[in-house]
């Protein structure tokens, strides 16, 4: 069984940069619970730099991140909620910077989880199916 562990991370910045956000998702798996955790190229996720990139910023939003766990919907496929933020809108009042929720859904290829483009939606997709019990 191969187990896959999100990990968020980030280089030469940090979640709070608004717009210019560099903030982004990596991955790794391993065959045991208790590791270790390679990425693709067989790297130790515990090492700083590690894990391949498996969600990152585009021309609409910045820093994706602060992932929950994947969730299965009831046809069985796999979706992640995240957040991100929207260049043309980065910061509040305040001056925080502005998250929006996101709902990507998650497609598997060669035991990696992958969402398409590696990036943030930027238009509508199908949604997710819960059925009332």
């Amino acid at each position: 069984m191969t187990v896959v562990r999100i990990s968020l991370g980030s280089y030469g910045g940090h979640c709070c940069d608004g717009a210019a956000s560099d903030y982004h998702v990596r991955i790794a798996r391993s065959t045991s619970l208790q590791g270790p955790y390679l990425d693709k190229n067989g790297k130790d996720i515990r090492e700083r730099g590690n894990g391949t990139v498996f969600l990152q910023g585009n021309a609409v939003y910045a820093g994706p991140g602060h992932n929950a766990r994947l969730i299965t919907d009831d046809e069985g496929t796999d979706w992640l909620i995240y957040h991100a933020i929207d260049k043309e809108k980065p910061k509040v009042s305040s001056g925080a910077t502005r998250r929006v929720l996101m709902l990507d859904k998650v497609t598997w290829t060669d035991g990696w989880p992958v969402i398409e483009g590696g990036s943030p939606s930027v238009t509508e997709k199908p949604a997710p199916v819960f059925k009332k019990k």
